[in-house]
């Protein structure tokens, strides 16, 4: 029994696809990744059933499951949706979809699916199931404003008009942290969402900074702070270094961009005290980050407001295989303890910030 996908939907964000499909049994939202990832099912939440509902779930490997009778709060002999009424939006963090038909909000994979194996809500989904659970009139009523709020930031990611006005935040607030750019480069070839990297000097230090970033949401960010999330979900990445160190700042500007599409592209969140082995610099073996807010005294720009909250500047930092080994097993805050002039720790010189 072959699935016919009726309405399909690419992530501004990540690559990955959203497709609603059914088949003679059920309709069914899945979450993929791209075909030129083998187009894995990564998510599987029930719509609605389209056959009379069993007692019982039953899986008979001629199509998609049927739900049972207990599950199903639509009429049990089955029902159809409108096609051509189907449409899929995106959350903010660009990795989870939201499905609509004409009545409203039809099915939701939300950022923390996953999370005490919850696979999303569904309105016609009855009590809690591993394919689906209720959709209770408070979470139709989060969901929609979470997707206000995504809209709103694929209203300044995706359109000319937005990104100008993000791009000018990032403009100013850069250039009086460090003075007008020496360079600024355009990472995306015209793509949208737009990535940039501003690069500058200020006295004898050489400044690397991200722009665009900060954008998208970074996934897995509500499941690690809850309801505190948001005050970490965006981020800008920045590498600072001294002046005789000029080749360094060359040498970054695609592992920054890289380190600028990971979260997405990985689907996992990215932050303070992350390490990414790298062992490029002679000397060094990974680069950490270092969310400049976390250390008092530690340079950093004024960033500017996205949607009511300003990214996060993470600093870029060269560590030795020593530090990386001490960060690991005893965490970032012993480990920012140890530096012995931690306003410039995050200045790169050639030399071991934390540990000799």
């Amino acid at each position: 029994m072959s699935t016919e996908f009726v309405c399909l939907s690419k992530s501004p964000l990540t690559g990955l696809e959203a497709a609603v499909g059914k088949d003679d049994n059920a309709y069914y939202l899945y979450l993929m990744e791209p075909p030129e990832r083998k187009g894995q099912v990564l998510r599987i939440l029930w719509l609605c059933n389209r056959r009379p509902a069993p007692d019982t779930m039953t899986a008979d490997g001629s199509g998609s499951i049927l739900l049972p009778k207990e599950n199903v709060g639509h009429d049990l002999n089955g029902i159809d949706l409108d096609d051509a009424s189907l449409h899929i939006n995106w959350y903010k963090t660009g990795d989870s979809p939201i499905v609509f038909d004409r009545e409203g909000i039809l099915g939701a994979i939300p950022p923390y699916a996953g999370l005490h194996d919850f696979p999303g809500f569904s309105r016609y989904m009855k009590g809690l199931h591993r394919y689906g659970w209720e959709m209770r009139p408070e979470d139709a009523h989060e969901i929609r404003r979470c997707m206000d709020d995504a809209n709103e930031q694929w209203r300044l990611t995706l359109t000319v008009q937005g990104w100008n006005a993000v791009d000018e935040a990032f403009r100013l607030s850069y250039s009086k942290f460090a003075g007008e750019p020496q360079h600024y480069l355009d990472l995306d070839r015209g793509s949208f969402p737009h990535r940039r990297l501003w690069m500058g000097k200020q006295r004898d230090i050489l400044y690397d900074l991200t722009v665009g970033m900060s954008q998208g949401e970074l996934p897995g960010a509500q499941l690690l702070y809850r309801n505190e999330y948001q005050k970490y979900a965006r981020m800008e990445l920045g590498l600072a270094c001294q002046e005789q160190q000029a080749g360094l700042a060359e040498y970054m500007v695609p592992i920054l961009d890289n380190l600028m599409q990971m979260p997405w592209q990985e689907r996992d969140y990215l932050g303070h005290g992350h390490t990414i082995d790298f062992t490029n610099i002679r000397g060094f073996a990974s680069l950490l980050l270092v969310d400049a807010s976390q250390v008092p005294g530690l340079a950093c720009p004024s960033m500017p407001d996205f949607l009511g909250t300003s990214p996060r500047l993470h600093w870029v930092i060269p560590i030795t295989a020593k530090e990386t080994e001490f960060v690991r097993e005893k965490g970032i805050e012993k480990l920012l303890r140890r530096s012995w002039l931690p306003e410039l720790m995050h200045v790169y010189d050639g030399s071991p910030k934390f540990l000799q």
